[in-house]
């Protein structure tokens, strides 16, 4: 019942190859704040293409009972932001079009334009990740980022709590809307 990142890439194995999927375990280095640690994750097959799937740093990114969304369907370009492969010789990953941004309307080019992402159900609570070409500042989090939180999420449509989350490196804020 324990176990880091090559158990669980070895788990994810195992039960993606019992289901017909193919999966690679990827070794490398991946960042842990702002130093290398040796890290392993996987690398899928799914509808004849390749993606990069971290199930360690999924279970350790998932919020009040949702499960971590962000590091899945990664393309190499996103997933070398913070991973790096040993080897050299790994199936190329080029296509982002199924990361759960791309998939719910989330990949936007000012952070003017978070109304139009997708938000999504879990159970009783919600999710919704905006992917922006540039992270907000502090002041525009404080600012336009709550004031869109409190005008679009209010509590009467989606939850009792709203909190977000940022993922600096990969240009993402992760919006949650919890009913306890």
């Amino acid at each position: 019942k324990e176990a880091r990142c090559e158990g669980f890439a070895k788990a994810a194995q195992l039960i993606l190859e019992r289901v017909g999927f193919e999966s690679i375990i990827a070794c490398g280095q991946a960042l842990n704040g702002s130093h290398r640690i040796n890290h392993a994750w996987n690398i899928i097959l799914y509808k004849g293409k390749y993606y990069h799937f971290d199930f360690t740093l999924n279970a350790s990114h998932g919020q009040y009972g949702i499960p971590g969304q962000v590091y899945m369907y990664l393309d190499d370009e996103t997933a070398f932001i913070e991973h790096f492969p040993t080897r050299s010789d790994y199936p190329r990953c080029p296509d982002s079009s199924n990361t759960f941004w791309a998939k719910h309307n989330g990949v936007i080019k000012y952070h003017s334009d978070l109304s139009r992402i997708e938000i999504v159900p879990f159970k009783n609570n919600y999710l919704a990740i905006a992917k922006l070409k540039e992270m907000p500042t502090a002041l525009e989090r404080e600012s336009d980022v709550f004031k869109w939180m409190r005008d679009e999420l209010s509590a009467y449509n989606y939850g009792s709590q709203i909190s977000y989350s940022c993922n600096d490196r990969l240009n993402l804020l992760i919006f949650y809307m919890i009913n306890e």
